[in-house]
């Protein structure tokens, strides 16, 4: 039971392991973990998994035909000759050896009589293969081997392309045993045990003679051959062999685990925490500033609608409207400003009008905003989300004008019900003003500023507000405006945070996402430190 929850927390974390493709290690993490699922899973316990492991031409299928007494392996003078391993397991145990497997192509050799009845040989393709498909299959095999067989020969030894993985084998520990091939010459082996010594490799080393003859020739039965066959029987035959190789493997694991995964988590979540405050802190600065970047302020038409709610107010209480008719001509003339069915303004007032403007301040505001936060997520390496489009972000802040319009709107209606009798006589008095304003305005000019192009270009708006500020006096109408522009700049806050909120949600669940392969691979740490010591 303890080992298939181990083996279930393995998988969960590999899974976990596919979501961080930027990780460094994680290609040799994984393969680590897949070594230690497959000893977990199904790998028969009872059998050691010896592998012949080297550099190409050294010998290694001669050499494991002629442990086996017959061949097993093909031999050849083409390099490499072997490209996929060769697993050459007992008959009786083959169907089962082959079943748990890595996931590489390899060929599979079921032998009567074999080496040793407990013990499973493997011919790895050669580690400095000119092809990368070998040199991996012949890794994928380390992680499943209990002990290693190094052949060399002397011309090979001394390659860095063996000693790199001699270092590695006597950092992890493990069982290794290097053959020095086709001996001739004493000093060699002298040589290869100094550098072993050197290097701080404790390997016994164990010879076997040259062989005049081609390589499909079995190698002459001798001693040295002969105690080379005894030493992979006794392999075979322990079960100490196998408790320690799978000790080793598990804190190999963890090992790789705790300096390979967790510092680049830390680092990796330290980044992304400084990118969401980053993030946050530039949102509100830009929710900030966008007050003072939207020209703001109740608009014409809304004034318009004040005017229009105050006349029908004061029809009610003036059926004789003597003050339109002292004031009928220039009445008439300047009433087209505030109805919704005024001619249609000129281009350049049109291009003018306020709420494009707000538009524009707007979308402005939001694009460098949002490039902002795109350039401080690439500066952390990390990929920003996708960007709404401009066409989007001015359709729902147009939607959001409109329904802001709408209730401001029905508010101003609302205001304009509860006129008093001393705001209707202000009113009076504002527009007797405003309207003989505008017509000497008209006739100081000698006409060259008309009524008609003083509405046209904007002039009689400042008038319609400056009426509407005159009648209304009450508390409740002071504060209109200001109810108004708060709530205003509020949605349109409110919009700049919802196009900026993917790039301050993609960080935080990043981060929560490392949170939790943290929190697994502490689990499975914990649990890899129980099996190598022998607890589970």
């Amino acid at each position: 039971m303890a080992e298939e929850t181990l083996t279930l927390q393995l998988e969960r974390f590999l899974e976990q392991l596919e979501a961080l493709p930027e990780l460094p290690e994680r290609p040799a993490l994984a393969a680590d973990l897949r070594g230690m699922g497959l000893r977990l899973s199904a790998r028969p316990r009872d059998l050691t998994y010896a592998l012949l492991f080297g550099p190409t031409g050294c010998g290694k299928s001669r050499l494991a035909n002629s442990l086996c007494r017959r061949e097993v392996s093909p031999v050849g003078y083409r390099r490499p000759t072997t490209t996929a391993p060769h697993v050459i397991a007992p008959a009786d145990r083959a169907e089962e050896v082959f079943r748990c497997l890595p996931p590489v192509p390899f060929e599979g050799v079921a032998v009567s009589g074999a080496l040793a009845p407990n013990l499973v040989l493997i011919d790895a393709p050669d580690i400095d293969s000119v092809c990368a498909e070998n040199r991996a299959r012949a890794e994928a095999f380390l992680y499943l081997a209990d002990a290693v067989a190094v052949v060399l020969t002397p011309g090979k030894y001394a390659d860095e392309s063996i000693w790199r993985y001699l270092r590695r084998f006597a950092a992890e520990g493990a069982e290794i045993l290097i053959i020095l091939n086709m001996f001739a010459d004493p000093l060699v082996r002298e040589d290869l045990a100094a550098k072993l010594a050197e290097a701080g490799i404790a390997a016994p080393i164990a010879t076997v003679p040259f062989a005049p003859g081609g390589d499909r020739e079995p190698i002459a039965e001798c001693e040295d051959l002969a105690r080379l066959r005894a030493r992979f029987q006794a392999w075979g035959s322990s079960d100490t062999l196998r408790r320690n190789a799978l000790a080793r493997c598990a804190r190999g694991a963890v090992a790789r685990i705790e300096a390979g995964l967790f510092p680049w988590l830390a680092s990796r979540q330290e980044t992304l925490a400084a990118l969401r405050a980053d993030v946050a802190a530039a949102i509100r600065s830009a929710r900030g500033a966008l007050a003072d970047g939207l020209p703001f302020r109740i608009d014409a038409p809304t004034a318009a609608l004040l005017y229009r709610r105050m006349l029908a107010n004061l029809d009610r209480v003036d059926p004789f409207r003597l003050p339109r008719r002292i004031l009928s001509y220039p009445f008439r003339r300047v009433r087209g400003l505030f109805h919704r069915d005024a001619p249609a303004r000129s281009a350049p007032a049109a291009a003018a009008a306020l709420w494009d403007l707000n538009e524009e301040a707007f979308t402005s505001a939001v694009l460098d905003l949002g490039e902002t936060l795109e350039a401080r997520s690439r500066r952390a390496e990390f990929e920003p989300p996708a960007r709404e489009s401009e066409d989007d972000l001015r359709a729902r802040f147009r939607a959001f004008q409109a329904e802001f319009r709408a209730a401001i709107d029905a508010e101003a209606a609302a205001v304009t019900r509860t006129l008093t009798a001393g705001q209707r006589v202000r009113f009076y008095a504002a527009q007797a003003l405003a309207l003989g304003a505008i017509v000497t305005l008209e006739v100081h000019t000698g006409g060259l500023l008309t009524i008609t192009e003083a509405i046209a270009g904007g002039i009689a708006g400042p008038f319609a507000a400056k009426l509407i500020g005159m009648a209304l006096s009450s508390e409740e109408t002071r504060a209109f405006s200001a109810r108004a522009r708060t709530r205003y700049l509020a949605g349109a806050a409110d919009l700049l945070t919802a196009h900026a909120a993917p790039y301050e949600a993609a960080p935080a669940a990043r981060l929560a996402a490392l949170a939790s392969i943290r929190a697994g691979g502490g689990a499975l740490c914990t649990a890899l430190r129980a099996r190598a010591e022998g607890r589970s």
